[in-house]
């Protein structure tokens, strides 16, 4: 008798779930061909506006003449990891949640769980399901790009200041400009040390005072030349003057 009372609590127990899940479902079987993926759900009236004239539901209601209804939504997906728009029956969500669209279900759900406030933004305990792209906490943590999508160099281009752009073209033309004059200044210093080792070792070769060039190299006089240099006798006896004279 009492294992009677049990499974007749379970079955009515199991009913009422049953009748309660009932009460939130519209099933669209035409609803599926309609499932988009979308970076983001419309931010205001008029972005919402441009967006069902996009998706034209109505143009696709003639083959959806079993659905209640076909209206245009963005909701969340079934794992409630990006947006999507869908042409489905609206229905009235209520307690203070998100919505989203079951595949499983063909049908707009409430989240049980998933509030659709925050300290900053306000949900009604119950609104329509076509309304829930103004609640912006239910589109908080989803993924905002597709998943082929990379952003293009235009894009990226758009996205760097002008500002930015002034600033950082002078810096580098400075650097640039940097760069050659130190270049040029150690090619310059370099050439001079070769050119002046080569003058030592034909003076050496001469037996020629370095001395000598150095100082006058000093006071302002250029070097000479090997030709000059070659010119001077190399018996240094012959360069001091005769005494007797």
């Amino acid at each position: 008798m009492m294992r009677g009372y049990v499974v007749l609590f379970l079955s009515i127990h199991l009913f009422e779930q049953i009748q309660i899940l009932d009460a939130f479902i519209l099933s669209c079987n035409e609803s599926l061909q309609t499932v988009r993926r979308v970076t983001m759900c419309p931010s205001n009236i008029s972005a919402y506006e441009e967006a069902v004239q996009k998706k034209n539901c109505s143009s696709l209601a003639p083959d959806a003449q079993t659905c209640q209804s076909f209206q245009y939504h963005c909701v969340l997906n079934d794992d409630l990891n990006y947006a999507i728009e869908v042409c489905a029956p609206s229905m009235y969500i209520v307690g203070y949640v998100c919505t989203k669209f079951s595949t499983i279900h063909k049908s707009i759900m409430r989240i049980d769980g998933f509030a659709c406030n925050d300290s900053f933004t306000e949900c009604p305990f119950g609104y329509n399901s076509t309304e829930s792209f103004k609640y912006l906490p239910c589109y908080a943590n989803v993924n905002k790009l597709l998943p082929t999508e990379l952003p293009s160099r235009r894009e990226i281009s758009e996205t760097v200041e002008p500002w930015l752009i002034v600033i950082v073209i002078p810096i580098m033309l400075g650097i640039g400009c940097l760069i050659f004059c130190l270049y040029t200044f150690v090619y310059k210093r370099r050439t001079f040390r070769r050119r002046r080792q080569g003058m030592g070792i034909s003076m050496a070769q001469h037996n020629f005072p370095l001395e000598v060039f150095e100082s006058e190299n000093r006071e302002g006089h250029l070097l000479p030349d090997r030709g000059v240099i070659s010119s001077f006798p190399s018996d240094q006896s012959q360069m001091q003057p005769n005494e007797s004279e």
